[in-house]
Formats: structure tokens, sequence, C-alpha cells
């Protein structure tokens, strides 16, 4: 299996953790989402969320006072990882004044680290210490999370464990939900993306993309979202930023390459001359089923 890289996981999970939340914190009633201060170093203040969880009364007990939760979503080793989780908590604690809880939520057996890190001992020897609560997802039910009725975790579901043992077959299983289950077209080729890029940490990449590939081939979608969204994703996004709209239209080249649509040379200078954003936007989300180049420029 290839090597995989932290920050395409954490970016992908990240599209939806808001969204998770009810699976994160299954007795959350309300709660804020927070940042650090962007003056600190991307180093220190990168958790993947961070929250401040209201407290509540439960009975007739007090209301609890409420607290700041950090999640972490990890896939390799990372020797450090334990001191900037420790950094992390100590500047949301300075900046909010509040008790910090931290989560790493572990999708390979590779990312697990020790529960209690210690970074320091007082005079008489005891150990200054930062707890960590470790979820291992890969050990979770992949049943139990297919009973659930947040459509936001299905992508996450091909990390976790299925009774019988059969990865490909819960891939498989995951895959015709988010067709079947997601109406909206854009937020079903990206929920369609994470789940086929979490797959590959169970499965091989050709696996994966052979069970994607069957599924939607019956489905009758036009896209193979291991090859195209990260194929242009880098493209698309640094012309965003950077403000090029050459960037942009060299992505809806690209995508459209990818699956095999043919780009005559008339289109192709059309596309490539076109410099208004909107548009360019408008193309791009169009390429991602489109059966012919043409079908770009048709009214909408």
């Amino acid at each position: 299996m290839p090597q995989t890289y932290d920050t395409t996981f954490k970016e992908l999970f990240a599209q939806n953790f808001v969204a998770l939340m009810r699976w994160l914190i299954p007795d959350v009633k309300s709660y804020e989402v927070l940042k650090l201060p962007e003056e600190l170093p991307l180093t220190a203040r990168r958790a993947d969320l961070m929250v401040r969880v209201d407290g509540r009364a439960s009975g007739r007990s007090p209301r609890l006072p409420s607290v700041i939760q950090i999640f972490d979503c990890q896939v390799q080793r990372d020797p450090r990882l334990p001191r900037s989780m420790l950094t992390r908590a100590v500047l949301a604690h300075d900046l909010y004044d509040l008790p910090v809880k931290t989560t790493l939520l572990a999708l390979t057996p590779k990312a697990v680290v020790q529960a209690r890190y210690v970074f320091g001992t007082d005079d008489d020897g005891e150990e200054s210490r930062h707890s960590v609560t470790v979820r291992r997802v890969f050990e979770e039910s992949a049943d139990a999370a297919l009973k659930s009725d947040l459509a936001e975790l299905l992508p996450l579901v091909p990390v976790m464990q299925p009774r019988d043992g059969d990865q490909a077959g819960l891939v498989h299983q995951v895959i015709e939900r988010i067709v079947e289950r997601i109406l909206a077209d854009e937020k079903r080729k990206i929920m369609l993306e994470q789940a086929a890029n979490f797959a590959t940490l169970r499965l091989p990449r050709t696996k994966v993309s052979d069970i994607v590939q069957d599924v939607l081939g019956r489905k009758r979608i036009m896209i193979d979202p291991l090859r195209d969204f990260p194929l242009v994703r880098d493209g698309y996004r640094k012309g965003i930023r950077e403000g090029k709209s050459v960037g942009k239209a060299e992505s809806v080249l690209t995508l459209l390459e990818a699956r095999g649509v043919r780009v005559s040379k008339t289109l192709r200078e059309k596309i490539l001359a076109c410099h208004d954003p909107a548009t360019l936007d408008r193309w791009f989300k169009k390429a991602i089923s489109a059966a012919s180049a043409s079908e770009l420029f048709a009214t909408p």
C-alpha cells in the first residue's frame, strides 16, 4: 500500500468535522467552534477541530462548567504529536481560561500514542502529565456506524472494522449508500472522494478503485474519486489562492482529460482565454460529470 500522509487525510476529515459533532460528542447540546490566534505558528495552533462545549445541568445536578474540546485526526506515527497536543492545550487554556480536553482520533494502529505524556517533574519528583483520550477509530464497529442516521459519517466508515471482516464488502456498501442517500451532486462527489481515500487505509488503492468503479459504473456516474479529484485539487486551489485564472482554466482541462473527455483545439483555446473567475468555477463543476467538453458551455 502506498505511503499516506496525514495532511491529505486531515484535509478530507476537516471537510465534515463540524457535521460529525453528534458522533464525536454524542450528548452535545450546544458548542462553538474556536480557533487559536493567527499570529501563532501554524504548527502550534493547527488542531483539526477545537470547540467550546457549553456546560449543562443533569437532572438535579448543578450546571457543569464549559470546557474546550480539541480533536486531532492522525494516520501516521508522529513522535512529536504528544508535544504538539500539549502545546495546543496550554495555548487554548491560556486564551480562553477554561478546562481543556484533548482527543486523538487514530485512523490506523500506527497513529496511536500513549494516553499520558510526561513533560516534567517537580522538586518532589512528581510527574507533570498531559492526558489524552485516544479513540481507536480503526477498531470501532463499522456495522454500528452504518446503522447511524448521520450521513456525514459514511466516508469514515471504511477505516472501521466490519463484523464479518469483509473490508471490500464494506467499501461497496459505503459507496452505494453515498450514491443513494446523498442527492446533492457536489456533496455526493466530495463524500465519494473522502470515502475512496479513507478506504485506501485498509485496502490497496487498485482494489478500492475497482470497487468504486464497479458501483459507479452500475449507477452510471462518470467520476473516479481517486483519480479525478486529487489530480486537479492542488492546481485548482493554487489558481484560487493566487488569483490566477490560468490556474483554474488549466485545472478544468486537466479534469476533462483525466476523465477521458476529448477537448478540441478550439475549445481548449476558449477555456484558456477565459479570465472570469465565476465562469471558470462553473466550468470546473460541470467538468466533473460532463460527457463532452461542449457541455461546459451549455446554458444552465
